[in-house]
């Protein structure tokens, strides 16, 4: 096998992983970014809304139930911390 078509080998099983893996990455580079916001806003919320009365700690629940969920995932997590 030349160098040439080593090089050629080596791209084309670059190019076939890529593809293969494309929705996983796009699915986990998603769920980064919404959990990172939905934190965001479980911070603001604890901060300027709820005071005292219900506080939402940021843990890796939470944040797995953000990136999932989103919104009604963190509304979930209020009424559920509300009534347990």
């Amino acid at each position: 096998m030349t160098q040439e078509n080593f090089y050629i080998a080596i791209i084309s099983i670059i190019s076939v992983l890529i593809l293969f893996f494309h929705s996983q990455i796009f699915f986990l580079i998603k769920f980064i970014f919404r959990s990172s916001f939905y934190i965001t806003i479980i911070y603001l919320l604890n901060t300027f809304i709820f005071g005292k009365n219900i506080f939402l700690g940021v843990n890796i629940i939470t944040i797995i139930v953000s990136g999932f969920l989103g919104l009604p995932g963190i509304a979930a997590l209020c009424i559920a911390k509300t009534f347990i």
